[in-house]
């Protein structure tokens, strides 16, 4: 039995899985797929066609304004720096960028036609025929019916809701097995983990996932740990507190890693020493590389006016500066600080997936894979989504496949009470918070506390760019 939400019914396993759609795009209408039979709304458009995917380049406004990036990056597939240092995709960028887009759209394709019973060729055919409104898409065989939704409903019959999360909140006296759930969501960075905010997205800080990661680990009623890692990485050092954590309580029990959307660089890093990878055929992760860079602003300086002196002490005080270049020295030490994280990330995939270095430098450089490719290569285990990566890990923990589990996250969520006490932290006048809204410049000295929390320069383990389907 299931829900109408959002625009998706879906039922339980094992069952017929109805979907019904509203509006549709390409990802939309991927998962809606998956189901037994697909109902859209008589006026809904599907917004099907082909993939594709557009880089913004920067160098030729920052040329404009005298702003200069000065980038090191190892491994040629990193391309995270080029929307600043070239005018158009390298060599390497276009046959990364082709690859990846390629790979998504021929699963794509694939799946949609297995689904819908048609060949591969005149699913591509249609796709690339789109959009379409409802009526076209029923009568190109895309949709089975066009009801609205509380036709879709009598039609079900009696319905419960599904909350469709994993927060299960284990009581004293369950007796069930423990499986924790811990969380890696959004830009990997150090401190506390951060829900997506006004100007930002999430942050999954190291303080916070490590400790977690220590809970579960010394917790006996846990027996094993599944990590969601949903994150295109971040901060080099960050990435590395996590990974020791996923290896100490990996040596302990099965931890399993399911990846979401993105597991990439930082996001590859921490999941290495996990027991086992579990990822979608779409993931997209690998880009194991790393890149350290700052941005020159004396052109820009120069024109508007602006004047700096200095007072130096040590030959590397003005290393961070933003109105000075790097000297042929310093050049030298952010190369050899490159290469000596490049050397460790190599070393840390090696080891926990047993490969030579040589062989993960092949096929890593930077270069991002979807996850049916990444299992091709060796980075991960098995494909699948978070009910894979739960039944391995109670595999790998000696539970019965028939037996129920309880899955408990760690941190545990928060009540609302102590919500409301973190978000009252800091003010004076708690009564007047809630009442009046933050003005803009409030929000705005907000977002610069939270910036300015994190180091100037880092070497950073990060997705090269973000990929929307559409």
């Amino acid at each position: 039995q299931g829900q109408l939400k959002g625009g998706l019914i879906a039922w339980a396993k094992g069952k017929k899985v109805t979907t019904f759609l509203e509006d549709s795009g390409n990802a939309e209408y991927y998962i809606a797929s998956a189901g037994d039979e697909i109902i859209a709304l008589p006026e809904a458009i599907l917004e099907i066609h082909g993939l594709s995917a557009e880089v913004m380049f920067l160098k030729g406004a920052f040329d404009k304004f005298g702003i200069e990036a000065q980038f090191v990056a190892m491994g040629k597939y990193k391309n995270a720096p080029n929307q600043y240092t070239e005018k158009s995709m390298t060599p390497a960028h276009r046959e990364q960028m082709e690859a990846l887009i390629g790979g998504l759209y021929r699963e794509y394709v694939e799946a949609v036609a297995k689904s819908r019973k048609k060949s591969a060729a005149d699913m591509e055919a249609l796709i690339s025929g789109g959009p379409y409104d409802a009526s076209l898409a029923l009568d190109a065989g895309l949709v089975d019916k066009l009801e609205y939704p509380e036709e879709v409903l009598d039609g079900m019959g009696e319905t419960h809701r599904y909350l469709g999360d994993f927060r299960d909140r284990p009581g004293a006296f369950d007796t069930r097995p423990k499986v924790a759930l811990v969380m890696v969501d959004g830009e990997i960075l150090p401190g506390e983990s951060q829900p997506e905010g006004l100007g930002s997205g999430a942050v999954a800080g190291s303080d916070t996932v490590a400790e977690a990661l220590r809970d579960a680990a010394m917790d006996d009623t846990v027996k094993a740990i599944v990590l969601r890692v949903n994150s295109p990485g971040g901060s080099g050092s960050a990435s590395d507190v996590i990974a020791r954590e996923v290896a100490n309580a990996a040596a302990d029990k099965p931890v399993i890693v399911s990846m979401g959307d993105y597991a990439a660089s930082g996001g590859y890093y921490v999941s290495a020493p996990a027991t086992a990878i579990v990822a979608s055929p779409t993931t997209i992760t690998g880009s194991i590389g790393v890149f350290f860079g700052k941005f020159v602003l004396k052109g820009l300086f120069d024109k508007v006016g602006v004047t700096n002196d200095y007072v130096d002490f040590g030959s590397g005080g003005s290393f961070a500066s933003a109105s000075r270049r790097w000297s042929p020295e310093d050049q030298a030490k952010v190369e050899s600080l490159a290469s000596g994280f490049y050397d460790r990330f190599l070393s840390l995939v090696a080891e926990n997936r047993h490969m030579e270095v040589e062989a993960v430098h092949k096929i890593a450089q930077g270069r991002v894979w979807t996850g049916a490719e990444a299992k091709k290569v060796g980075l991960v285990d098995e494909i699948g989504g978070f009910d894979r990566a739960l039944a391995l890990a109670k595999s790998k923990a000696s539970i019965a496949d028939s037996q129920d589990v309880a899955v408990a996250v760690f941190p545990a969520p928060k009540g609302a009470f102590e919500r409301f006490l973190e978000e009252a932290d800091g003010w004076d006048n708690m009564t007047a918070r809630a009442r009046v809204p933050l003005s803009a410049e409030a929000l705005a000295l907000q977002f610069q506390k939270r910036i300015l929390r994190q180091p100037r320069t880092t070497l950073w383990a990060r997705l090269p760019f973000g990929v929307e389907i559409r």
